[in-house]
């Protein structure tokens, strides 16, 4: 059977929600950072960014089994933690806000770019 013309070739290959929750955490955490959001709203916020965000980017595009997945995202965030706190670090220039808007960046441009790629193509391509 055959696909229908208006059928975009990348439309449905991934559930983009992973990278809908990524990005809204990766707004959220650095705005009620940089906004002094009340403590009792900013830290759970905060924590659920790191924890969550990096991983949800990453984990749905090995095509994993959803325990498997959900094992991984935690690793996969704070490995990322990590890194990205050890590099500001060892430059010399480590702070809170400055890690965690970095982090922000990464994940709200990958999870921009996945949910980009799962809708397919803007325009269909000549002869299809």
């Amino acid at each position: 059977m055959s696909r229908p013309r208006h059928a975009r070739p990348g439309a449905g290959s991934l559930p983009t929600t992973p990278f809908v929750v990524a990005a809204v955490l990766a707004v959220l955490a650095p705005s009620l950072t940089v906004l002094g959001g009340p403590a009792l709203v900013r830290g759970p916020a905060v924590a659920a960014f790191l924890i969550l965000a990096p991983g949800l980017v990453v984990v749905p595009r090995l095509r994993l089994t959803v325990t498997e997945g959900l094992a991984l995202v935690p690793v996969v965030s704070l490995a990322t933690v990590t890194l990205v706190s050890m590099a500001t670090a060892y430059l010399g220039v480590w702070s809170t806000l400055l890690t965690v808007s970095v982090i922000a960046g990464a994940v709200f441009a990958g999870a921009a770019a996945q949910i980009l790629l799962a809708s397919g193509p803007a325009y269909p391509r000549g002869g299809q």
